[in-house]
């Protein structure tokens, strides 16, 4: 018999381990397969990193009047155009390799693209070159730019690219843009830098000052375009309305990004008046009605309307609409951001997945929102005038109020909340996580300051809430206090105080040792609490302390304990409606591991 059961000891441990790892490439693929339908990436050929003009036959070229470049070939200009511009007209590719060029054209761009194979223009390392346009243009259609091209574009080189934009937009391409390694600086009555079929940048150093959107790309008619890659760069963006906004995918691997976009978070899209960004008729920028790459107005920091996917970067986004804003999927990977929204911090209609980061939403109306919303890893700390973590709209009317912000979920049936790990700091004014679904928890730590007033809770949610790992500790009011489900595999205790207590007050709870094993001082007022762990212990008996004052002891003999003064008012975590709800994957993976083994021990 002693035989028998070290035989079958270690094969249930094998068994246990096998499952684990299935699960978890199950998981995994998950995400891989998220991260997959929004990466997109873009081949800079050697020409377009190619610096080295000289290596080429080449035309000098000093500058004094307009000129007509209908061939192709490299040319290297210098020297001033009071009045007029450079226009290209060939089906070949041509070369511009600006030394020192100034260029000022009072009725058009200052370089005209009408037609050619592919445009590459070189700043020479250590000049400064400027392109100027005037406050009308002779043609009203096209061009529309201080820089314009029908067709390719590449800018490239180490030297400095000035652009004073007086008619619309400062830098635009009708096809792709490139932007590599150059220093461009960009003031312009509309949109900054805009490209059509994609925007990438790599190595670059760009400001931007613009009345519309900062940088964009806008095709919209073809699903696999319209997107922008920004790697390794640093971008300050000033915008009257989106910061950065792709049609389709947004990808950004590292770099600094510096955005204010709408007048910043103070111009709030969710005041009274709405702020001025986006009352009908009353646009920052002006309206214009042959620019047919408008959109509706927004004023967001970061957008992707397919997609985002950001693997690295330093973000400081002080915006009046959301800061990261997807119509679709967002996936964050790494960086560190800093972020302050009159609107949502984090924004996506379908799902959230954060793997990693350190993000610090120090204002939002809702800091985290999305029809799904997973979080893996990373230190998360968000303030929000209504719910910490929302997801889709959770169980109250902030997302159909009639603010312009607003959001539709109508379309998504699937809500859920699933934190695997994490340290996850909530400063709510609202419902501190509001699940219009259900949330799952397998790790990490959360802390939530809820409201203070009884309209809203810590914790609610329409489904489960299930907490089978980690540590949450969540205070607010007791006048919608909802605890965990009872089907939860992690111990909870709930405590309903018999007066508010004060900021700051600590909360400890010690166990029949005398040994502290959880504590958290609220940053606000509040009247319960909620604290789940892996460390509160079924037949136990613990202690709670409101400072250094016992305030009463408490046997765990249920899933969820509650007691204190006032119990009525509680809420039981409600049963599961649906045992498959929420993360429908995780969920059976589990039970199907739970079942393995049980049908193991049982033989």
């Amino acid at each position: 018999m002693k035989k028998l059961k070290y035989v079958i000891i270690p094969l249930i441990l094998i068994v246990i381990a096998i499952c684990i790892a299935i699960a978890s490439v199950i998981i995994n693929n998950n995400h891989k397969g998220m991260q997959k339908n929004i990466d997109v990436s873009i081949e800079y050929d050697i020409e377009d990193e190619d610096v080295n003009w000289k290596n080429n036959e080449y035309k000098d070229i000093e500058l004094k009047e307009s000129i007509t470049i209908s061939q192709g070939g490299t040319y290297h200009l210098r020297g001033t155009i009071e009045n007029g511009n450079i226009n290209i007209n060939t089906n070949n590719s041509v070369w511009l390799v600006l030394d020192n060029v100034n260029i000022t054209c009072n009725n058009s761009s200052a370089i005209n693209i009408e037609n050619a194979k592919k445009v590459i223009i070189t700043a020479i390392e250590g000049t400064t070159n400027t392109l100027t346009d005037g406050s009308t243009y002779a043609i009203v259609d096209e061009p529309d730019g201080a820089l314009f091209s029908k067709d390719d574009l590449v800018i490239n080189g180490t030297g400095t690219l000035n652009i004073n934009a007086n008619y619309l937009d400062g830098i635009v391409s009708k096809d792709g843009l490139k932007i590599i390694g150059t220093t461009i600086n960009v003031t312009a009555k509309d949109d900054g830098i805009r490209g059509k079929d994609y925007v990438g940048i790599k190595n670059a150093n760009i400001t931007i000052k613009s009345e519309s959107d900062g940088i964009k790309a806008t095709n919209d008619t073809d699903a696999e375009k319209g997107y922008i890659i920004i790697e390794n760069s640093k971008l300050n963006i000033e915008a009257g309305e989106d910061g950065i906004q792709a049609e389709t995918n947004l990808k950004v691997v590292d770099g600094e990004f510096n955005i204010i976009t709408g007048g910043g978070s103070n111009n709030s899209s969710t005041k009274e008046e709405w702020g001025n960004w986006n009352i009908k008729g009353n646009r920052m920028s002006p309206m214009n009605n042959n620019d047919t790459s408008k959109d509706e107005t927004s004023a967001k920091g970061i957008k992707g309307n397919t997609g985002i996917l950001i693997e690295n970067g330093t973000f400081n986004i002080d915006s009046s609409d959301d800061s990261i804003h997807s119509n679709g999927n967002i996936v964050i990977n790494n960086g560190v951001f800093e972020l302050s929204s009159g609107d949502d911090g984090i924004h996506a209609d379908e799902s959230i997945i954060i793997n990693n980061g350190n993000i610090n939403i120090s204002k939002s109306y809702e800091g985290i929102e999305s029809s799904k919303i997973e979080i893996n890893g990373g230190k998360i700390s968000l303030v929000s005038s209504d719910d910490g973590i929302n997801v889709a709209g959770g169980n109250d009317s902030s997302s159909i109020n009639g603010r312009p912000g607003q959001n539709d979920f109508t379309n998504n049936s699937d809500r859920n909340l699933t934190i695997n790990g994490g340290d996850i700091t909530i400063d709510a004014s609202g419902d501190g996580i509001d699940i219009n679904g259900s949330g799952y928890m397998y790790g990490g730590i959360v802390e939530v300051n809820g409201p203070a007033d009884s309209g809203n809770g810590a914790l609610d949610y329409d489904g489960v809430f299930e907490i089978n790992g980690g540590e949450l500790i969540a205070v607010g009011a007791s006048g919608m206090l909802q605890n965990p489900s009872n089907n939860s595999s992690i111990y909870s205790i709930s405590y309903l105080y018999s007066k508010t207590q004060e900021a700051n007050t600590k909360i400890a709870i010690k166990n029949s040792n005398g040994e502290e094993i959880v504590s958290f001082t609220p940053s606000k007022n509040y009247e319960a609490v909620i604290i789940s762990s892996g460390k509160i212990e079924k037949g136990e008996t613990y202690t709670i302390y409101s400072n250094d004052d016992k305030l009463e002891e408490i046997t765990v003999n249920n899933i969820v304990t509650s007691v204190g003064n006032g119990g009525s008012k509680m809420q039981p975590g409600r049963m599961d409606k649906n045992p498959i709800q929420g993360n429908p994957g995780r969920r059976k993976n589990d039970a199907l591991i739970k079942h393995i083994i049980n049908d193991i021990i049982l033989k």
